[in-house]
């Protein structure tokens, strides 16, 4: 045993220290003891077993014992480990021979964390905001946390209160049936509502409460209760736009009536000065209640009591206790209904008071929420009641403008800001246009579709920036056959819109007038200036170039040349020629066949010579001619396509 026992002393499943019994110095300790407090054997051999402690209190009794030669039986203590950090031990010792004391260590550090975690649980509902109870069998309460005491209204278990009372019927309902149960308790005190949840425990003669307060919840279920009466009072309001005016303030005064829970109403108007109030609507009730002889139908508000103070106040006016004296009020005639609570709210209409609506007699107190919604269903009413006043008005001045708009001579269109028609007159039909077919679609589709798209759409944004922008300007439109007509465009903008008014004349004869006479001028001035050059002393070379190029000129045509007979035959020889300075000149052709009759490219394409069929579009031939007899051509083309007018023709022939 003795050559064991080291082996035995290291190896135990034990942590084991040996101490001095007087000094109290650590002798050894096994393996386990040193790794239960993370430290070398030989860091400790030497120490006190007091400096191994924790808790100072803890170490002085120990070592009073140990000295005392005292069992420790069994002694829960925190040992400082490596690190600073602590380590639970259950402490046993015993004494050894020659004054030396052992003492065994067992690890309790998991229960002692089991233990904490049971006390923080033990604590979760003592700890919880909400009330959490426990009722026995008999209605007795055998716990309840301090938001449940709070709940309940008591300060000790054992107390009777009403909660407690529907609690019990609860509790007894709920391990009868083994059911979970919820009910709705509002409290008195702090006009709390609690949802409270009945859980019997199987086995058990007890019930858990839970409970969790909806003050809050119940409050947004009202306000949205009374959102909803409003909005379906409003829709039933919105499907009597064409109703009578007394109708429509009838309605809306039974609406907010019962939305408010109240017994009577009325509505009346104030004049735009704010010194008459109207009668309007009494709801059927008061009428009915109503004892008052010959009652008025007009008040000057100065001779109105409380039904006059939200006007005077310009504010919600509320009264809960009618019967409390108050300075505001001026009692009512015999016969008046009774007046317990009192709730009335003026309807603005901007900064103006228009109208006043009051309810009366509500079983609860009247709150913010019923003054709210009740002013909120008043003001929707009255946008009814002015959109109906307007309505006849607007129907007039629609019809007057409506006859200005389609009586105007010219073709009359309305565009919003992306330039889409919103209304056209029946003078588009001069266009080819159905007035029906462009409304709803884009100007720049259809009438500006043209030349004139990017002109007209720089316009129309530089009207909406600067109105008074180049109001009156010409171009060219498109007609419903892909025309383009010349047009007078004049557009204004309607003031506080992002409309436009646009009309658009046809200029189309007045401008092929004017280009008419301007091409004639500028042929008859050619002319004169070709005869003046033929006419000249200069030879004739010279006076055919000069000629050539007056002629091409007034064209517009890009090249030239003129051919004259040599002798007999049908070829002619160039004497004159105008080439682009861009293109290399055909010199090698020299000669040339002479059409005895005029010949353009836009009659016969096939007709033109192959070196100018190959370079330019368009072209014609016209066969120079002294008295009867043929002497040469003029030849011309471009490389833009032409299509030779009558008048163009006749000028050069």
């Amino acid at each position: 045993l003795a050559r064991d026992y080291p082996g035995i002393f290291q190896h135990a499943g034990g942590g084991y220290i040996i101490v001095d019994q007087r000094s109290l110095a650590v002798l050894d300790l096994n393996r386990t003891a040193a790794e239960m407090i993370g430290f070398a054997p030989s860091e400790v051999v030497g120490r006190s077993l007091v400096s191994l402690f924790a808790d100072p209190a803890t170490a002085v009794g120990t070592a009073e014992a140990l000295k005392a030669g005292q069992d420790l039986d069994v002694l829960e203590a925190a040992l400082t480990v490596r690190g600073g950090g602590v380590r639970w031990v259950r402490i046993i010792s015993g004494l050894l021979p020659e004054e030396r004391a052992v003492c065994t260590l067992l690890d309790i550090s998991r229960q002692k964390e089991d233990e904490r975690a049971m006390r923080d649980l033990a604590r979760l509902a003592g700890e919880s905001p909400d009330p959490v109870l426990r009722i026995g069998r008999g209605g007795q309460i055998l716990y309840a946390n301090e938001a449940a005491m709070a709940f309940i209204g008591a300060e000790a278990p054992g107390d009777k209160s009403e909660a407690r009372a529907a609690l019990a019927r609860a509790t007894a309902e709920a391990t009868a049936t083994g059911d979970q149960i919820e009910l709705e308790l509002e409290l008195p005190v702090g006009d709390q509502t609690f949802l409270i949840t009945v859980v019997p425990i199987e086995g058990e003669d007890y019930v858990n409460l839970y409970g969790k307060e909806i003050t809050g919840i119940k409050a947004a279920e009202t306000a949205i209760r009374l959102n909803e009466q409003r909005l379906e009072a409003l829709r039933g309001l919105d499907r009597m736009y064409d109703a009578p005016l007394k109708a429509i303030t009838d309605y809306a005064l039974s609406c907010a009536i019962s939305m408010t829970g109240s017994e009577h109403g009325y509505f009346a108007f104030l004049d735009p000065e704010e010194r008459t109030l109207t009668m309007q609507s009494w709801s059927d009730r008061a009428m009915a209640a109503c004892r008052v002889d010959h009652p008025k139908t007009t008040y000057p508000l100065a001779e109105t009591g409380l039904w006059g103070e939200p006007v005077r106040q310009r504010r919600t006016v509320i009264l809960n206790d009618y019967a409390a004296p108050s300075p505001l009020k001026k009692g009512t005639p015999p016969g008046h209904p009774e007046i317990r609570r009192f709730l009335s709210v003026p309807v603005f209409e901007g900064e103006r008071i228009v109208a006043v609506a009051g309810v009366i007699n509500k079983a609860a107190p009247y709150d913010e929420d019923d003054a709210r919604q009740f002013s909120l269903l008043m003001t929707g009413m009255w946008g009814l009641v002015r959109r109906k006043r307007y309505s006849d008005d607007l129907k007039r001045s629609e019809a007057l403008y409506r006859t200005v708009f389609e009586a105007t001579g010219a073709a009359t269109m309305i565009l919003d800001a992306e330039g889409t028609v919103t209304h056209a007159n029946a003078q588009f039909r001069h266009f080819g246009y159905d007035p029906a077919d462009i409304v709803g679609r884009s100007a720049w589709t259809s009438v500006f579709d043209g030349p004139m798209h990017d002109e007209g759409w720089l316009y129309h944004q530089m009207h909406r920036i600067e109105p008074d922008t180049v109001r009156v300007y010409e171009g060219k439109v498109l007609d419903a056959d892909g025309k383009v007509r010349d047009a007078l465009v004049t557009a204004a903008m309607i003031p506080e819109t992002d409309l436009s008014v646009v009309s658009v004349l046809d200029i189309t004869p007045l401008k092929e007038a004017e280009r008419e006479i301007a091409v004639r001028n500028r042929e008859l001035a050619a002319l004169a200036e070709v005869s003046a050059i033929t006419s000249s002393l200069l030879p004739l070379p010279e006076r055919l170039d000069a000629a050539l190029a007056k002629v091409l000129d007034l064209m517009d045509f890009e090249t030239g040349a003129i051919y004259l007979f040599e002798g007999k035959g049908d070829l002619g020889v160039r004497v004159s020629q105008r080439w682009p300075p861009d293109m290399e000149a055909p010199h090698e052709i020299r000669r040339l066949a002479v059409p005895s009759e005029p010949r353009y490219s836009s009659d016969r394409p096939e007709g033109a010579p192959p070196h100018i069929r190959e370079r330019f579009a368009s072209y014609a031939s016209i066969p120079l001619k002294v008295g009867d007899e043929i002497s040469g051509t003029l030849n011309m083309a471009t490389r833009r396509e032409h299509v030779f007018t009558t008048g163009e023709r006749e000028f050069l022939e």
